[in-house]
């Protein structure tokens, strides 16, 4: 499972059909984004930031979830390994 919290504004969530069985995984989380990004601010224009996107969430390299995001956030985010299912070696 997956959660994107937009700034407690809205809360997307992906998860497979079923449990995982026992063992290990890799789990990863595809982010297409649908607008032309921080690249327009080199023209003072914020229209590409804070587009819609699709998110998919992958279970040993198999699509289990797809979902549309109408809205993303419109800065950049400091991103961090947050969560693991089991320890890391």
């Amino acid at each position: 499972m997956f959660l994107w919290n937009m700034v407690d504004l809205e809360r997307i969530k992906w998860e497979g059909p079923e449990a995982l069985a026992p063992g290990r995984h890799v789990v990863e989380f595809d982010f297409k984004y649908d607008g032309l990004g921080v690249g327009t601010l080199a023209f003072n224009d914020f229209s590409g930031l804070g587009r819609p996107a699709t998110g998919t969430l992958k279970v040993d390299g198999k699509a289990v979830a797809t979902k549309a995001m109408p809205k993303t956030i419109p800065m950049i985010l400091q991103w961090t390994r947050a969560s693991t299912s089991a320890p890391t070696p």
